[in-house]
């Protein structure tokens, strides 16, 4: 099976050397009534990595929410004062066009997201520490575009 999945991949370490040589990543997470997720999403995303502003930016989407999103990921973005995180706010769908679900929200994030590697999660996904970094190490070492990880559930 020569292109089944490898799931014995080692975390990626990431050296200051090796940082400066890291490619720009986007994590983008569209939102849409995830006020018991987005502030534990956004701070595990953060969390699991040392990488820069020049290597990493961190986009939410709220997509419109009718509940607290929005309000709770400004207050974590001002709170937490890092430069990677940014908050926001959705824009009312096109009235001329069919979207459905967290497209629209992502489709904003693409265009402002700077990164040379996209990696879209749920606002319920936690990542792991090195994610990001074995995410990179993988695309790099198997020479692939894209590629989905399936997370590990939660108990």
């Amino acid at each position: 099976m020569e292109n089944a999945p490898r799931t014995d991949r080692s975390l990626a370490k990431l050296s200051p050397e090796s940082a400066a040589q890291f490619p720009k990543f986007s994590v983008i997470v569209p939102a849409y009534n995830e006020a018991e997720n987005i502030r534990d999403c956004a701070i595990a995303i953060l969390e699991s990595t040392p990488l820069s502003v020049e290597n990493l930016e961190v986009l939410i989407v709220d997509d419109r929410s009718t509940d607290d999103t929005l309000a709770i990921g400004q207050t974590l973005q001002q709170h937490l004062n890092d430069p990677r995180l940014k908050i926001l706010a959705g824009q009312p769908r096109p009235t001329n066009q069919y979207w459905a679900g967290k497209n629209w929200a992502c489709a904003q994030a693409v265009q402002i997201a700077t990164g040379d590697f996209l990696l879209f999660i749920d606002a319920d996904v936690r990542l792991k520490p090195a994610a990001i970094e074995t995410a990179i190490a993988t695309a790099e070492t198997e020479k692939i575009d894209l590629f989905t990880c399936m997370p590990a559930l939660g108990k």
